[in-house]
Formats: structure tokens, sequence, C-alpha cells
């Protein structure tokens, strides 16, 4: 939504100083992409932020999960035994290694394909209005 309503006003202003050499339309056109460009910085700030925030709550509830599961029925210990026999070392350290990853992954993936596909949706609403 963004991006569209920058776009049209953007292009009005910018055409409007070109085809009248109108300074007034100039500074417009100025302010309104200054205007947009800090509202675009502060809605990308917004979605790093979100996408921190879910690579935090999904790294903690797993890592939660895989400790309740590793702790219980003693399989820490099976893990330690096992690390003397088949060489598996610090388990516990790349259990939290990988969720750590498991999760940054997914908070990447959902914030680098949300946008992509609502920039397309909200554009494909804004050509069928154009077009008809």
């Amino acid at each position: 939504l963004v991006t569209v309503r920058c776009s049209k006003l953007c292009v009005y202003f910018l055409t409007r100083a070109i085809a009248q050499a109108s300074w007034k339309y100039w500074v417009r056109w100025m302010v309104n992409f200054a205007g947009w460009t800090v509202g675009g910085v502060v809605v990308n700030s917004g979605l790093k932020y979100t996408e921190a925030l879910i690579e935090l709550e999904m790294r903690l509830r797993l890592t939660k999960h895989a400790h309740g599961k590793y702790m219980v029925r003693n399989n820490f210990y099976s893990a330690a035994a096992m690390r003397r026999t088949d060489g598996l070392d610090n388990p516990d350290q790349r259990i939290v290694a990988d969720i750590a990853q498991l999760s940054h992954k997914f908070a990447h993936l959902y914030g680098h394909s949300f946008t992509p596909v609502l920039n397309f949706l909200l554009s494909l609403g804004e050509a069928s209005k154009d077009l008809g």
C-alpha cells in the first residue's frame, strides 16, 4: 500500500513539475518523496523488528521443548554414554545451535516471502483498477 500510494503521488507531482516547469510542484515532489521515504524506513524497520520477535519466540519455545525431551527419562545420560562410544560431542550445544539456525531461517523466510506477496497483490489490485 505504501509503495502504490508513493508511486502515484510521486508520478503526479513529478509529471506536473516537468510539464509545467513549476518549482512549486518540484518542491512538493521532493517533500512528498522525502516523507514517503521516511515512512518506508519506518515500515521496513517494523518488519525487521517483527522478524526478530518471531525468531526469538520460536527459538525460545523450541529450546524449551527440545531440552524438555532431552532431559526426560535420563536421555542426557544416554547421550553422554554415546559421546564416549560413538563420538557424539556436546549434544546440548548442538541442539541449541541447530534451533538458533532453524529459527533464523524460518523468520527470514517469513519476512522475505510475506512482503513480496503483499506487494504483488496490492499492485495487482491497483492494476485491475487502472485497467478496468
